[in-house]
């Protein structure tokens, strides 16, 4: 398992761009970090105080894993994972379904841009508002700039008042929907919540105490990204349930990945739909990749999608 000190959480993005914008959120916008309340229902943003107010979780992810990332700024962004968009040209990032601990709020502001609540974070190297959608939920944009942030911020806004204007055509599987499928009572007195960038992660974790430390170790995850399959150098190759997998163990944990499909995205080295399953150990994280692979295209129980998605100031 890793251990997840305070100012340090991770959510498994190795070798990709994943990773370092969690480092960056993490370390310089504080958000996601720390601890919240140790016995929580198995759904994300289920805590007793809702950043951006109290609406149906299930609701909420359903409506934001509807959303088209790229089509949320207006311009020609390339897909980075199922619920991100980068615009190069302008180092505009989109991140859908981006978790807001409620426990933690350092460096978070929140504040109203065009009538909707919006967070704004701010650090020496970039500018974040996190257009909420309630359920602990919302819409990351992040730029260079607090200017740029802004006009895209905007962009999103207006995007979101007609979210079938912006849908994505076939939405896929919800990463905590695919965990609480496999795990079942593994998840027992953790909490399970997405990522801190966007909802493609879902992590079960449990809170540290006493000698542990003060933050969370990541028990089990699910996460479903775009990547290059195999790319890897620290990774093993093998086969399980006649698939090809990769495996990557360390002294902690364990985590199997494997190619389910082309991605939407023009980068090479985004080009395969990839699932990750990490697991405390090998024999583990086998088990539920095996049952991960077995559901993998199944999509979440129908729930009518939260609207408005914004939240009127």
């Amino acid at each position: 398992m890793i251990k997840i000190p305070r100012m340090a959480m991770g959510v498994g993005g190795r070798g990709t761009l994943g990773m370092w914008r969690v480092v960056v959120l993490c370390a310089v916008l504080l958000v996601g970090c720390s601890a919240g309340e140790k016995n929580q229902e198995n759904l994300p943003g289920k805590e007793s105080t809702q950043v951006g107010g109290e609406r149906d979780p299930l609701a909420v992810a359903a409506a934001l894993r509807l959303l088209d990332p790229c089509a949320l700024v207006g311009s020609a962004g390339v897909p980075v994972g199922p619920h991100s968009c980068a615009v190069r040209e302008t180092s505009v990032h989109v991140d859908v379904g981006a978790y807001l601990d409620p426990q933690f709020k350092e460096g978070r502001d929140e504040t109203v841009l065009d009538g909707v609540r919006v967070t704004r974070s701010s650090g020496a190297k970039n500018c974040t508002f996190t257009v909420l959608a309630g359920a602990n939920l919302g819409i990351g944009v992040d730029a260079p700039t607090c200017d740029a942030a802004t006009t895209a911020a905007r962009t999103v806004i207006a995007a979101v008042a007609a979210p079938d204007s912006v849908a994505l055509p076939d939405a896929g599987p919800d990463s905590c929907d695919l965990l609480k499928r496999v795990a079942g009572d593994r998840l027992t007195d953790l909490s399970v919540r997405y990522g801190i960038t966007e909802m493609g992660l879902c992590q079960a974790m449990r809170r540290l105490t006493g000698s542990d430390g003060d933050g969370w170790t990541t028990q089990y995850h699910v996460r479903i990204a775009y990547g290059r399959f195999g790319a890897l150098s620290n990774e093993d190759s093998g086969t399980l349930e006649g698939r090809a997998v990769t495996i990557y163990e360390t002294s902690e944990d364990c985590e199997y990945t494997w190619r389910v499909g082309a991605s939407p995205s023009s980068d090479p080295e985004l080009a395969d739909h990839l699932l990750r399953v990490r697991a405390p150990d090998c024999a583990e994280a086998a088990e539920l990749a095996t049952a991960v692979m077995a559901t993998e295209t199944t999509l979440p129980e129908t729930v009518a999608p939260q609207r408005p998605i914004t939240i009127a100031a």
